[in-house]
């Protein structure tokens, strides 16, 4: 009964011939192998009257495999004395025949020192340790170093050894410096993500590497999406079979304490993670968030909307309240990007129907705040940022019934406390204003003053006119222009939309000023 728990805990851990081959550190031959098939859980001795089973390596004599050739497809061997036969793959060959005991005890031993290893790995992911202690466990039945990339090229941890005596190109011994080194080093389009994702999960070179063109790259995914890489240290050209072999085991390893870290913290997938380094204000590459937003039907430059919902009161929301209302938000909404940051949910909608979020929240004690429409999803910090001042202004005024709160709603009352309190003004401004701004500047127009003295002047022609001394049809055509530029009818705005609007050029435009007063020579 013990045997037979402790071989099913065994059998578990997956490796072979190449792996076990190196293991053995004799002089024996290795036949061609797939790389690749990690399936071997056992090794047994041959007994002719046995149904053979590729998951199990068999010690075999060369006496016993002449007898039947033909019987040893694709059946991984270990052929102890070499006979008049000798297959074409998938056996290790031993010339000078061993004591069968001897020969099986080291190849168990193989298998049981890998299966350690594995469960030793597994508990270190299941107990959530960090990931500099995780990779230095993975690592350990490494000869040659490795590190894990971001798609920035940006290293997350080392895996493996890197001794003293070991000889490490001058372009690694940089990246292991300074932590990073950008994708053009290599022969590598900065914007082609694609160069690494078309691998899948096949070993291969970074062509035009200057590391000596030696160097594994394996892809690490999560839920089937590419989100790091494996990348070994050293630029060695003597990787073993069984070298590369356990970069696979390692890149498993890796996918699933990724895997783990999503599953049991609030990003649930890749976009979500990057979008989350956005929020604490990190440098991401842009690319790799492009490549898989497109999978959730997402451009860069889609117009969207931050919402932020948190709880109504001062108190912060347990884990398990947030996932719980995220959960039912999901259900009613199905927004396509919906995640947990520290003590709020954050929602990003394309086309928000308002109505339904009123409805989707009214029993519950959250608020929300919405920023204003954005181009870029770079710009997710700002937006989340117009969010969260969004409640903080709506909590301050503390209107009954309120449960959602527009930043645009408070913008105008308090820009000049913005811009007291040193924000970042342009990161509180509506993108329309900023859009217009931008054309000015690029093609030296007046259009920001011209949209402020028609706002000034209630929207009418003729009083705006007469204050520009600009003919009624020309004022016209121009207001299309700036409404064409801004994305926004004028006509179709609140009262409060257009004060905003207003505040909004009369704040930058003391700005400007200001900077040009202290540009000029005393």
């Amino acid at each position: 009964m013990r045997q037979d728990v402790f071989y099913i805990k065994i059998s578990s851990m997956k490796i072979n011939l190449p792996i076990i081959f190196d293991q053995l550190n004799n002089d024996f031959q290795l036949l061609p192998c797939n790389r690749y098939d990690l399936s071997i859980e056992m090794v047994l001795f041959y007994y002719p009257q046995k149904t053979l089973d590729p998951k199990y390596v068999y010690l075999i004599t060369g006496e016993e495999y002449d007898r039947d050739p033909s019987r040893f497809n694709n059946i991984p061997l270990i052929i102890n004395g070499i006979g008049k036969y000798i297959p074409d793959e998938n056996a290790i060959l031993i010339f000078q025949k061993m004591d069968a005991h001897n020969l099986y005890d080291k190849v168990m031993t193989i298998f049981l020192d890998f299966e350690e290893w594995n469960q030793t790995v597994l508990k270190s992911i299941i107990e959530k340790r960090d990931i500099e202690s995780i990779a230095r466990l993975i690592g350990e039945k490494l000869v040659n170093p490795a590190c894990v990339l971001d798609l920035s090229f940006r290293m997350q941890c080392i895996v493996g050894e890197i001794k003293k005596d070991m000889e490490i190109p001058k372009e690694w011994e940089d990246l292991l410096t300074y932590k990073e080194s950008p994708v053009d080093t290599f022969d590598i389009p900065s914007n082609d993500i694609y160069f690494f994702a078309r691998h899948g999960s096949e070993i291969y070179e970074p062509v035009g590497s200057p590391y000596n063109n030696h160097d594994i790259f394996l892809n690490i995914y999560v839920h089937g999406e590419l989100f790091m890489i494996l990348a070994n240290c050293t630029g060695s050209p003597d990787f073993s079979e069984g070298e590369y072999s356990i970069m696979l085991l390692v890149r498993d390893y890796f996918e699933q304490y990724y895997t783990s870290v999503f599953k049991t913290e609030e990003n649930q997938n890749v976009s979500q993670y990057y979008l989350s380094q956005l929020l604490d204000g990190r440098e991401i590459n842009q690319n790799a968030l492009a490549y898989h937003l497109a999978g959730k039907g997402w451009k860069q430059s889609n117009s969207y909307q931050v919402c932020c919902l948190m709880m109504s009161q001062i108190d912060k929301a347990s884990k398990g309240q947030l996932e719980h209302a995220l959960s039912r938000i999901q259900k009613i909404m199905g927004f396509e990007i919906a995640f947990i940051y520290f003590d709020s949910i954050i929602l990003i909608s394309k086309e928000l129907d308002v109505q339904k979020m009123y409805s989707c929240i009214k029993k519950t004690k959250l608020v929300c705040g919405i920023s204003f429409t954005q181009c870029d999803i770079m710009n997710i910090k700002k937006a989340y940022n117009q969010a969260l001042l969004a409640i903080h202004y709506g909590r301050e005024e503390q209107k009954e019934n309120d449960t959602i709160y527009f930043f645009e709603n408070y913008l105008g009352s308090h820009l000049n406390q913005i811009v007291s309190l040193n924000l970042a003004v342009g990161d509180y401004i509506p993108p329309a204003i900023q859009r217009l701004q931008e054309y000015d500047r690029k093609n030296r127009t007046n259009y920001m003053n011209i949209l402020k003295t028609y706002l000034l002047s209630g929207l009418n022609f003729k009083k705006a006119s007469e204050r520009l001394y600009m003919h009624r049809n020309t004022l016209i055509y121009r207001i299309e222009k700036i409404e064409s530029i801004m994305g926004v009818r004028l006509d179709e705005c609140s009262v409060s939309q257009i004060e905003t609007l207003l505040i909004a050029i009369l704040v930058l435009i003391k700005k400007d000023q200001e900077v040009s007063h202290y540009l000029q020579p005393s």
